[in-house]
């Protein structure tokens, strides 16, 4: 609920902004499939971040640090840290990839 409205209005402002600078529609229609494609790849990946740091900690193999964080957090686990990873990794990616496009688009003017 939060990670969409928050990608809602993310989309909105940008949206405005690049309206300023640049008349071209498909800049604008590209955005979205920038954003959803980042939020996508930090939600599959996010349970394998949260896999991998546990092993850091107790130097388990994969399976029983599975095991491990299922009996301690059931499988809540698989959604810990979520909306952190959302904001540190998705959000800067996806903004770098769209702005090196909309500049490259820029200088072909």
């Amino acid at each position: 609920m939060y990670i969409s409205n928050f990608i809602e209005c993310l989309v909105r402002s940008l949206s405005k902004q690049l309206s300023i600078y640049s008349s071209n529609v498909e800049i604008l229609s590209v955005l979205p499939y920038y954003c959803l494609k980042r939020v996508a790849g930090a939600v599959l990946t996010n349970p394998l971040d949260v896999i991998r740091n546990e092993m850091f900690k107790t130097n388990f193999s994969m399976l029983d640090t599975i095991k491990h964080l299922r009996n301690e957090m059931g499988w809540t686990f698989l959604h810990r840290g979520m909306v952190k990873n959302l904001v540190a990794v998705s959000i800067p990616v996806a903004s770098t990839i769209f702005f090196t496009d909309i500049f490259i688009d820029l200088t072909k003017r």
